[in-house]
C-alpha cells in the first residue's frame, strides 16, 4: 500500500478513535527510539487496569488476546504514545535554525511517525490545554542500543545499517543527525510553550521511577485519590519491570514492538557499552554533528 495513503488511513482511525475523549486532556509521550516508548505504554495500561478494575490480576491477562496499544484513555486524559518530533515546531518560522534543521535528515522514519497520525488538537499553537512528555535519553547511549537492535532485525535496511562501523552509524548513517532533528523541536518548543511540554531523561525514569511516573501523572491531570494513585503507580511498576516484561515476551513469542525484531526488545548491557568502541578521535566526530544546531555533547552529560 501506498506509504501516503496508509499513513491517511491511520490518521482516519486515529481521529475517530480520539474523537469520544475530544473533552479531555489531549497528552503525548512522544519518545526518541529505545527511550521508554514501550515501558510507557505497559505502565500506563497497567496503571488504568488498577484503577478500574478491583483486585486487578495481570498474570491472569492472555497478551496474545490482550492488545497493549498506544492510545490510553483515563477519566480526564487521553494519552498517545510513540516516536514524534514536537507537534507545530514546522510552523516555527522565527528559529534561527529553521533552515538547518530542515536540511537533516531521519535516517529511518521511525524517528516522527506519530506526526502523521495526529490532529491539531496536539498543537500548542492550537490547543492551550495539550500536554506533551517528551522522553529523551543521552545520545551516546541512544544511539549504541539502536545499533545494536538493528543487528538482529529482521529488516534487510536495519540489518545492513547495523554492518558499518559503530562510529559510521552514529555519523555516516546520520544517527546523530536523526537525535539533534528530533530533540531540538521539543528544547525550542519547551522554551515557547513552558506550561505544555515537559522533558523527561530516560535515566531518570529508570533510576526513580515512581517519583518520575507520579509527576507524568501530574503533568497529565490523571487523577485518583492520592493515597490510590500512589498505591496503583506502585502495582503498575511492579508489573513493568524488565523480569515481567520479558516474560510476556517469551509467553508471546514475540518482542514488545512485535516490529521485526525476533528477539526480545529488551537488551540490558549484552553488547557492552559504547565506551568500548569508541574512542576520543570518534566522539570529536560526533560532536561535530552536534554543533550543526549548537549543541555539544556535554550539554547531554547525566
Amino acid at each position: 500500500m501506498n506509504l501516503f495513503i496508509k499513513r491517511n488511513i491511520k490518521k482516519i482511525r486515529n481521529n475517530i478513535r480520539f474523537y469520544p475523549h475530544r473533552e479531555k486532556t489531549v497528552c503525548l509521550i512522544a519518545t526518541m527510539p529505545k527511550s521508554g516508548t514501550w515501558l510507557s505504554q505497559y505502565f500506563f495500561w497497567a496503571l488504568k487496569q488498577y484503577i478500574k478494575i478491583e483486585n486487578f490480576h495481570p498474570e491472569k491477562c492472555d497478551f496474545n488476546k490482550t492488545k497493549v496499544g498506544n492510545f490510553i484513555s483515563f477519566d480526564n486524559s487521553s494519552i498517545f504514545v510513540g516516536h514524534a518530533t514536537c507537534p507545530g515546531y514546522e510552523y516555527e518560522v522565527t528559529d534561527k535554525y529553521m533552515e538547518k534543521w530542515k536540511a537533516l535528515n531521519f535516517w529511518n522514519p521511525g524517528y516522527n511517525w506519530v506526526n502523521h497520525e495526529i490532529n491539531r488538537k496536539y498543537f500548542p499553537k492550537f490547543n492551550e490545554q495539550v500536554k506533551i512528555l517528551y522522553l529523551y535519553r543521552e545520545p551516546l547511549s541512544q544511539v549504541f542500543s539502536y545499533f545494536n537492535y538493528c543487528k538482529e532485525h529482521q529488516d534487510p535496511l536495519h540489518k545492513k545499517h547495523a554492518s558499518v562501523p559503530l562510529i559510521d552509524f552514529y555519523t555516516k548513517i546520520s544517527a546523530i543527525d536523526s537525535y539533534i532533528k528530533q530533540y531540538h523541536t521539543f528544547k525550542y518548543m519547551k522554551n515557547k510553550y513552558p506550561n505544555n511540554i515537559y522533558l523527561m531523561k530516560y535515566e531518570d525514569l529508570i533510576s526513580n521511577p515512581i517519583e518520575s511516573f507520579s509527576k507524568i501523572c501530574e503533568f497529565f491531570n490523571i487523577n485518583n485519590s492520592k493515597h490510590l494513585l500512589d498505591k496503583n503507580i506502585k502495582l503498575a511498576l511492579d508489573f513493568t519491570s524488565i523480569e515481567n516484561l520479558k516474560k510476556i515476551e517469551q509467553k508471546t513469542n514475540k518482542s514488545l514492538a512485535n516490529d521485526g525484531n525476533r528477539n526480545s526488545h529488551i537488551q540490558g548491557e549484552k553488547y557492552g557499552k559504547y565506551s568500548d568502541f569508541l574512542d576520543n578521535k570518534d566522539f570529536e566526530l560526533i560532536n561535530e554533528n552536534f554543533e550543526k544546531l549548537g549543541y555539544s555533547l556535554n550539554d547531554f552529560e547525566i
